[in-house]
């Protein structure tokens, strides 16, 4: 048995980021696993809030055949499947079954959002990805830390950057992803874009800001948009090459850089 988000109403989002790419934008059927491996104060699906198996509380079971008429059901509506979360890498096994028979069944890929916590399990999949969106928290391991609820912030940084050297250089598209806060500092964001840019094919490459929206329970707040497009426009003068986007809402609006 899976724990899913919801099963009832597939989220709908749209993978702005393949403009960069000169390819049209699709619309991904999200299916978000009930599980994390990370503990974010600010998480927006709840995973601040879990049970003794790291299970979020609003999750529900959800069987192996009602994924599979899930899946059959969005694909009909010319949709790519999204693996999302809490995070696919605490169903390693369901989710690369999942991408064989989306792929065995359609000859689709799959799309996939992680945390970028696991790169063997990045590796793994690899054959059944087209594109992922992969997470950089900060590039301070003990603020990773903080913001994660972990304590292995050094070790977390080099595997998302290892997860997404992982897809950049197997012609898997990344949409590397930062919410920027109000005490995020351009200095910490430049840190994020030379380290992005070291091992990673730039031509696979895309960095997402995601200005972030405040969250009840959470002590950040959200940075002023003027002095964070003064950021951006600083690191693009520096990495010309890098695209970049910013997502100001969690449903529509996006800017391209």
């Amino acid at each position: 048995m899976i724990k899913l988000l919801q099963k009832e109403k597939i989220e709908i989002r749209k993978a702005f980021f393949l403009q960069a790419f000169q390819r049209e934008i699709e619309n991904m059927s999200i299916i978000s696993f009930g599980r994390c491996n990370f503990n974010c104060c600010y998480c927006k699906r709840d995973g601040q809030f879990k049970d003794k198996n790291n299970n979020i509380i609003n999750a529900v079971d959800c069987s192996w055949d009602e994924l599979k008429d899930i899946i059959r059901t969005e694909i009909a509506k010319d949709r790519r499947i999204r693996l999302s979360g809490g995070d696919p890498c605490v169903f390693q096994k369901e989710s690369l079954e999942i991408a064989k028979f989306i792929w065995d069944e359609f000859g689709q890929k799959i799309s996939m959002a992680h945390n970028g916590s696991c790169p063997e399990f990045v590796k793994k999949l690899l054959p059944y990805l087209e594109y992922v969106a992969i997470d950089m928290k900060s590039p301070y391991p003990d603020k990773f830390s903080k913001i994660v609820g972990l304590k292995n912030g050094e070790a977390l940084i080099k595997n998302s950057l290892l997860s997404q050297e992982y897809c950049t250089n197997n012609d898997v598209l990344v949409d590397v992803r930062t919410c920027v806060f109000e005490h995020t500092t351009p200095e910490e964001l430049k840190t994020i874009a030379a380290l992005i840019t070291q091992k990673n094919n730039l031509k696979n490459l895309f960095w997402t800001i995601r200005c972030y929206n405040p969250v009840k329970g959470c002590d950040y707040h959200a940075p002023d948009k003027d002095i964070l497009l003064s950021y951006i426009a600083e690191i693009k003068n520096l990495y010309p090459d890098l695209k970049m986007g910013m997502r100001a809402k969690w449903k529509g609006g996006f800017e391209f850089f």
